[in-house]
This record gives C-alpha cells, structure tokens and sequence, in this order.
C-alpha cells in the first residue's frame, strides 16, 4: 500500500470520529486530498491533482476543485496562511491523523486563496446574447464548472437579442480582444456568434480550437466542421414536451408554435418540420414574428386553432417604438393574448409563465463544448472530436399555473418532474 493511502485512511479514521459532521464521501475524499498535500508538499493544484485518484487525467483537476468548494469544508474559525511555507510538514506528521485535520481547512482555504490554482490555458467566450440572458447564465455555469479549476477564462456578450443590428460590429470588437488576449482556444455561444464571429474570423484562419454551442442551425450552414471548428448542437425536445403536455392535458390535440423571427426561430421551424409525423399532436401553424403588432394579430387564430402553444426564442421582439422586450415582457403580453396553456424550450420560460416543458439545459452546452475544447487544447486534433447534441431534458412544470387552471395530477405524472413556482 502507497504512501499516501496509508495516510489517508489514517486522516479518514480522525475525520469520521463521532462528533464529525462530515459524510463519509466527504470525509474519504478530504483524508485522500490531504494525504496527497501532505505527501507531495507543493502548493501547485495541477502537480497534486496528478496524484489523485480519478483514472481520466483530465477529471482529476475538477475533483480537486469540486472538493475545495464543498460548503462542507469552509470555517470562520481557521485562517489561512499566505505563505506556503507555513504549511510545510515534517516527515514525523505523516503517522498521525490529528495534525492533518485540524490543518484541513486552512490548507484547503490557502489552495483557493491564492494564485495556487494555477490558470493551464487561456479561453475566450464569445456569448451570442445579453450577459444577464437566462440562457447566457446556465451555459456560462457549465462553462465554469469544467474550465475554472485550469483556465483563465475572459467573457465577451455580443448583444444580439437587445441590439441585432450592432451585432457584426461586436464581432469586430470580439475579434480585438481575440488579439490582444491570444488565448489558447475560444467557445462560441449560439448562431449569431458563428455567423458574425466565428465564421468571418476564426474558421480556417487560426490554429487556435474553436468549439461551438447553442447551434440551432445546420452546422454545414456555416461550414462546420472545420480544421479547427467543432461544437455542440442545440436541439429542442419537442416530441418529449409533446408528450408530456398529453399526459398533463389528454384533450390536447393540435399545438401551435411561436417564435421570433430570427435563425433560432427559424432553424426551430425546420426541425418542426422535419419531425412532426412523429409527434402525437397534430402541427397547426409555426409563427415566426418580429414585432408585439403581428403577435396581437394573432390572437383569433392562436385561440381557435391551438390547443396548446409551444413557445421559444421570443427575446428581441419590438414593440410599437421599435424596443426589444425581454422574454418576461413578451410572457407578459402573451397571456392577454392567448388563453390556452403554454409549452417552453427552457426552464426560465416555465418560471415566467408557461405551464410546462421537457427542457433543454445551457448547463449542457456550456459544459460539453468546455469538455471538448480542453481535450483539442491538451493535444488532441479538433478534426477528431466530432460535433455532438443535446441529449439530456428535464421535466418542468409550473404550480402557479396549475394551480389557476385547476388541473389535478396523478403522482406518476410528477415523478421524475421537477415543480417550480412563477416568478413575480
């Protein structure tokens, strides 16, 4: 048995004494950080991450990272040293438990205090819509859980749903900071950023890696893949929804769609097409609008024709002056205009009105094009890592409009869903 094994399973019997409130997942994990700390006596997350457990080399920073950030660990009574060498032990250390424990939380809080965590690459994200975008939020948060334990990572909003018209001038400004950051590999979020960005810039001109997310297009579309152009694709779990709608609402038999008219919308439309003979609700209509005028034109129709109405992509509708609405004003407007319940691409759409949804996650974008950018920036041809999609969807539904529609459901049908209440 290895050196730092044995001291971790000494460290492990300390920290699940019986007044510790550590689980014991926790508590092994801790004993087997640790160890390797008090083993390897360098402060370089990198070189300690190379001693720990995971097989795949390229998990075992992020275990580090996720463990560091374990509420579980944090303490207001611990201070942490700024100097390394505070926190070098000697050799006679190594047979006791006791010490390690009580030095956990200040090693520990020091690793995430400092220039410890040590940045292995350079990544510039380039996000097609508003900073403060639901969908910007989650696919960042998956960026940041696979990139932040290795990475510096910049952030650029093109600002397409507010002001589509600037768009290709924020490309122009993407690309500055492209140059005078020479990161090592850049993630684009969404079409506009590869129609404005990727594709006049980067593609085939730069050996940097490029990954993709968010696309709803075609990727051949913009010429993807390339040399050094790969990604992940944005699918909406149409059928899914569908389904789940019947099993919310049996009576429902015709679903209408509504979306902005922009490539999202569009490329949503196509895929509607392509699919609907095998939804188990009859297509009525697909609308594309641009402005709060033609939605409000729609009310007869959407009302008569459209049992359900599938919603998505709605930002960036103008209103009589010409402004953008967000998609909470657009929620807002839709409900004097259609009385029937509504299904949603995205969870935020739920939270602001829809009744229900099977939806697709940012989470999942971000966190596989980070996945797939790290593995082309540790050596592995991008020509190799083929583009994939979205696979996984999550049951949504809303309470508050459950509630004011007097719907009763059997428990089987929230197994598995996750309940949410309208935000205000």
């Amino acid at each position: 048995m290895g050196m730092v094994r044995q001291l971790a399973i000494a460290i492990e019997r300390e920290l699940r004494e019986p007044r510790s409130t550590l689980r014991q997942t926790v508590a092994t994990k801790v004993a087997t950080a640790e160890a390797t700390i008090l083993e390897t006596q360098t402060s370089d997350t990198i070189e300690l991450a190379n001693r720990l457990p995971p097989e795949r080399q390229d998990m075992r920073v992020r275990w580090l990272w996720r463990l560091l950030k374990n509420p579980l660990l944090s303490s207001s009574k611990t201070e942490a040293p700024t100097d390394p060498n505070h926190w070098s032990f000697k050799k006679s250390s190594r047979t006791t438990g006791g010490m390690a424990a009580r030095a956990l939380v200040a090693a520990m809080a020091w690793l995430l205090s400092t220039s410890a965590v040590a940045a292995e690459f350079k990544v510039l994200v380039v996000m097609s819509y508003e900073e403060d975008n639901p969908w910007v939020k989650e696919i960042r948060e998956g960026i940041e859980g696979v990139l932040s334990p290795s990475s510096e990572t910049r952030y650029f909003y093109m600002n397409t749903k507010a002001d589509r018209a600037n768009g290709p001038k924020r490309a122009e400004e993407a690309y500055a900071l492209f140059q005078q950051f020479q990161p090592d590999g850049v993630i684009a979020a969404d079409d506009d950023a590869q129609v404005m960005f990727v594709a006049p810039f980067l593609k085939d001109k730069t050996d940097k890696p490029v990954m993709f997310n968010g696309v709803n297009a075609e990727p051949d579309q913009y010429g993807f893949p390339s040399r050094n152009v790969s990604g992940v694709l944005e699918r909406a779990h149409v059928r899914e929804s569908l389904s789940f709608i019947k099993q919310l609402l049996p009576s429902v038999q015709n679903i209408c769609f509504l979306t902005n008219n922009v490539p999202s919308g569009q490329s949503l439309r196509a895929q509607v097409i392509r699919e609907r003979d095998s939804y188990p609700a009859t297509v009525s209509d697909f609308h594309l609008v641009s402005t709060t005028g033609a939605l409000t034109e729609l009310k007869p129709s959407l009302n008569a024709s459209c049992d359900a109405l599938f919603i998505d992509s709605l930002e960036g509708i103008t209103d009589q002056n010409g402004k953008p609405l967000t998609n909470v004003e657009i929620s807002k407007l839709l409900k004097d205009i259609y009385n029937g319940p509504m299904l949603a691409g995205n969870r935020y759409q739920v939270e602001q009105g829809a009744l229900a949804a099977v939806v697709k996650t940012g989470q999942e974008q971000g966190e596989k094009s980070a996945e797939m950018l790290l593995q082309a920036l540790r050596g592995k041809p991008v020509a190799t890592i083929p583009i994939m999609q979205n696979v996984q969807g999550q049951r949504i539904i809303n309470v508050t409009e459950l509630e004011r529609r007097g719907i009763t459901l059997k428990p089987i049908v929230l197994r598995g869903a996750t309940l949410v209440r309208e935000q205000p």
